[in-house]
């Protein structure tokens, strides 16, 4: 099965040389995440993970992949409401090394009712980490996470932040840290003392 995203553009190969001459490209993973908003705050995130390899191979269950072809094509839909909490999730493995790959896509239920917000990876991890999931489904979904943090700002917009909102980031970096300044003057606003 050849990528339905074969079109994204390669990166050079290194300009240096390797320990025994020029670097050979092997493999390209593209994740890619999109949200939508509903007009009740609520969000649907679609994320997609797919893994194309550049030279030939075969798979545990014997599948051939041609130069060029794609080992992994999976996708996540995920609907969270406006507390962020994922409301529903449905895992779509499209293409896989093996059929008893799939087998596992219905365990993602068990992530219905976390937050997104603070503390999300962890617990997802409890959940669905090592032998309870697919690695390639869970990078995906941790990937989804801070994308629903961009959607949230991208929906608040140019109106002002509320406090639960504010409260809400996962402290995704340390622009966002409670006792860094960014968070603070925002904080100072939403009590309106700018």
């Amino acid at each position: 099965m050849s990528s339905p995203r074969a079109a994204y553009p390669q990166f050079p190969a290194p300009a240096d040389p390797g320990p025994d001459g020029p670097w050979q490209h092997l493999h390209r993973r593209s994740i890619v995440t999109e949200c939508f908003g509903g007009p009740d705050g609520s969000m649907r995130v679609v994320g997609l993970l797919l893994d194309d390899l550049s030279l030939p191979g075969s798979t545990y269950a014997g599948k051939h992949v041609p130069a060029g072809g794609n080992m992994h094509t999976m996708r996540v839909t995920m609907d969270v409401d406006s507390t962020l909490i994922i409301r529903s999730i449905r895992v779509e493995m499209q293409n896989t090394p093996g059929e008893p790959c799939v087998q596992i896509e219905d365990a993602y239920q068990a992530l219905v009712g976390l937050s997104v917000a603070r503390g999300f990876n962890r617990a997802a991890l409890e959940r669905i980490g090592s032998f309870r999931g697919c690695a390639h489904v869970t990078t995906l979904i941790q990937q989804m996470a801070p994308a629903v943090i961009q959607g949230v700002m991208t929906m608040i917009g140019d109106r002002p932040m509320t406090q639960g909102e504010l409260k809400s980031l996962p402290n995704p970096c340390h622009i966002f840290r409670p006792e860094g300044r960014i968070y603070q003057d925002l904080e100072a606003k939403i009590a309106g003392n700018p």
